[in-house]
């Protein structure tokens, strides 16, 4: 055990890129965007598009108010992170929506993410919109602000449109994936299926966490974390 330990702290030190790249694209993945079906018009050669990033936490949760304590770190001089939205073909259309100060420090005291409605125009009806967190100021190296997928994208907002989704669900529901793997939210129907047994699931209680574990388990300082306690998470207690 003590020889996986040494490997795995190794492996953390030598791929500390990727360990945080890993952490930016599941920060995220907690974002999505819900259209407006009302505000969708077809104006001239294309169409106007209304909606909102919403987070997949509860509002006022600690998850939410941790979340928004790793953004207010990730602010440095008069960075912001922000989201972008792009046509796919037309880089040149592409605009961002800033996470202001207010934002952030709104999401830290009180769990709220209040956004104003987000509207943007398409060329193509079919064409895939691009949306992403962009968490890092790269232009003192030289190099483009790099940015990672919001949930669920990119994908065609106008042919959803036609033929709308099921509702998404919160991150606190119980979800199962269906024969498709599209996550749904978990019914008894589906238990007396064969899902399974709850009984079966109370093994895993017996486990001993780190204490690092226990506390993301707690939902506290989910997204606080520095390189040395990202190596915590490898921990084993007997």
């Amino acid at each position: 055990m003590e020889e996986v330990e040494r490997k795995t702290s190794r492996y953390l030190k030598q791929n500390r890129e990727l360990v945080k790249e890993t952490a930016h694209r599941l920060i995220a993945s907690t974002f999505f965007f819900e259209t407006d079906p009302s505000r969708i018009k077809h104006v001239g050669n294309g169409f106007r598009c209304q909606g909102r990033i919403l987070c997949r936490f509860v509002d006022r949760s600690d998850n939410l108010k941790a979340l928004g304590k790793f953004l207010q770190a990730q602010v440095r001089g008069s960075f912001e992170p922000y989201f972008t939205i792009q046509e796919q073909g037309y880089p040149s259309e592409e605009i961002t929506v800033p996470l202001s100060e207010d934002t952030i420090n709104a999401m830290c005291v009180r769990g709220n993410l209040e956004l104003d409605v987000i509207e943007f125009r398409e060329n193509k009806e079919f064409s895939p919109i691009h949306m992403s967190l962009c968490l890092e100021d790269n232009s003192s190296s030289g190099s483009i602000d790099r940015s990672f997928p919001i949930s669920g994208f990119p994908r065609e907002l106008m042919d959803e449109h036609r033929q709308p989704g099921p509702p998404r669900t919160t991150v606190n529901s119980e979800l199962r994936r269906d024969s498709s793997g599209r996550r749904v939210p978990y019914t008894r129907a589906m238990h007396n299926k064969g899902s399974i047994d709850e009984h079966d699931l109370d093994a895993l209680g017996n486990l001993t966490l780190s204490p690092w574990l226990t506390d993301l388990k707690n939902g506290s300082n989910m997204f606080n974390v520095s390189p040395s306690e990202t190596e915590q998470v490898y921990e084993l207690e007997g």
